[in-house]
């Protein structure tokens, strides 16, 4: 894989974890998340499904907001890791050979606009098709400071009523 390859890659390993966990899970699915660490070196998949979300909700409905916008409260986080494994390794590999910041971030930026870019193909494929109408598609990056990318990558993923809401939910952190 080159990195200019990057979202074929990450479009094929969504699209079979999240089939996969459908086929498998009982329950209606309410979220997907695509998540990669700061420096876009590795990416994994977390995936709520409705009975947790209302439980947690029900248990905190102060943060309702909370536990539906954040993947490290779902269901499961790291789902099927050997999928994104190879991929996680060759963005590592890639990026030892980074000598400059101003290429880090180049870097970053591919794969983070790669792996939206990839959620936005399978949610016009159809693959998304929750059943539900407040399901969320989320790309984000583990302790990121930066409200702008994920309002951003949110408005491009959802609705236009769930980017509305997630805007005012971020907005008050």
């Amino acid at each position: 894989m080159s990195i200019n390859d990057i979202e074929h890659e990450i479009t094929v390993a969504a699209r079979k974890c999240f089939l996969d966990l459908k086929c498998e899970e009982n329950t209606n699915i309410c979220g997907f998340a695509l998540y990669s660490d700061p420096d876009a070196v590795t990416l994994n998949v977390a995936v709520n499904i409705e009975s947790h979300l209302k439980e947690m909700q029900q248990d905190d409905p102060d943060d309702k907001d909370y536990y539906k916008w954040s993947p490290s409260e779902w269901k499961y986080e790291a789902v099927q890791p050997e999928l994104f494994r190879d991929i996680s390794y060759k963005l590592f590999e890639f990026s030892r050979n980074i000598s400059t910041n101003d290429e880090h971030e180049n870097f970053k930026k591919l794969v983070f606009e790669s792996s939206v870019s990839a959620l936005i193909s399978l949610k016009n494929e159809g693959v998304f098709d929750f059943g539900i109408d407040d399901c969320v598609i989320v790309f984000s990056v583990l302790d990121s400071d930066d409200p702008t990318n994920e309002i951003e990558w949110i408005k491009k993923l959802n609705s236009t009523t769930n980017s509305n809401e997630f805007e005012s939910w971020i907005s008050t952190l």
